[in-house]
């Protein structure tokens, strides 16, 4: 009887991929873009998906995101001033009093 392999989900990424860092796995699709562009279309289902998780904008070196506008990926950004940090915390504290009364 033969062994029936399972299918990878991702069959364009590697173990070895999964392990890297976000940008290095960027640039690796980056660098195969043209002539291996299966390679993005996994990159991108496993990102929509859940199992590779996009860092916030400002814990990315800018090549890489520049890399991620080239692949179509935006980046979301966290609030910047002191004031746009104590509104969403006043929400949020307001949220879950609703929810405790």
């Amino acid at each position: 009887m033969t062994e029936v392999k399972p299918v990878r989900e991702y069959p364009c990424l590697s173990a070895n991929f999964f392990r890297g860092t976000f940008p290095g796995q960027v640039a690796s699709v980056l660098k195969t873009l043209e002539t291996k562009p299966e390679k993005a279309r996994d990159f991108l289902a496993a990102i929509e998906k859940g199992v590779i998780m996009v860092p916030l904008k400002e814990d990315l070196p800018t090549r890489t995101v520049k890399g991620l506008l080239r692949l179509g990926i935006g980046v979301e950004e966290t609030p910047v001033t002191l004031e746009e940090i104590e509104a969403d915390l006043q929400k949020e504290s307001a949220e879950s009093a609703e929810l405790v009364e």
